[in-house]
């Protein structure tokens, strides 16, 4: 993991997600776009990885002893949130992933969530990751942009038989080298 601080990688906006969308989201529906944009689409998923990893690990640093560090720590949540919906959607992009490169990224992001809580409580708690990040954003409270996340992380580009296809050729890719 970096030395850097998340303020420092994470996008800065008054809106979190209007801002992490503009810069961390990878548009495009399709392989051909995908492709052309592997590069930017790369870039983006190493940005929005680290700040999500550094808000996790800044979460550390609150105590949660009073009402104030308690806020502070949850202030963290719905953007670690948006960075790993953005993070994965760009991974899925990516020419080279393959299942175990996805599997490796959501394990990365629940392993460090899981040792961010034996720091501190309630990091791991029904508020916050208790049920995994995904699941966090699957039963949040319904907003406009919690919506758009749920559906971001749901989104299927091609029918399920499509992205066996995808996948099983760049596992075999994988294989090959």
């Amino acid at each position: 993991m970096s030395t850097r601080r998340y303020e420092t990688v994470c996008p800065r906006g008054d809106n979190v997600f209007e801002t992490y969308k503009q810069e961390l989201f990878c548009d495009g529906d399709d392989i051909n776009t995908w492709n052309r944009k592997s590069n930017e689409f790369r870039s983006k998923f190493f940005r929005a990885r680290e700040c999500g990893l550094l808000r996790i690990e800044r979460m550390k640093s609150y105590g949660a002893s009073t009402p104030e560090e308690i806020a502070d720590r949850h202030s963290h949540v719905f953007p670690i949130q948006v960075a790993y919906t953005y993070a994965k959607d760009c991974l899925r992009k990516l020419p080279t992933t393959n299942t175990s490169r996805i599997k490796g990224f959501e394990n990365e992001f629940h392993n460090t969530i899981f040792e961010a809580g034996r720091y501190q409580p309630n990091i791991i708690s029904k508020q916050a990751f208790g049920d995994g990040i995904e699941k966090s954003i699957q039963n949040a409270r319904p907003t406009t942009d919690m919506f758009e996340l749920q559906k971001l992380l749901g989104k299927s580009y091609y029918t399920p038989e499509a992205w066996k296809v995808i996948y099983n050729g760049r596992d075999a890719d994988e294989e090959e080298h």
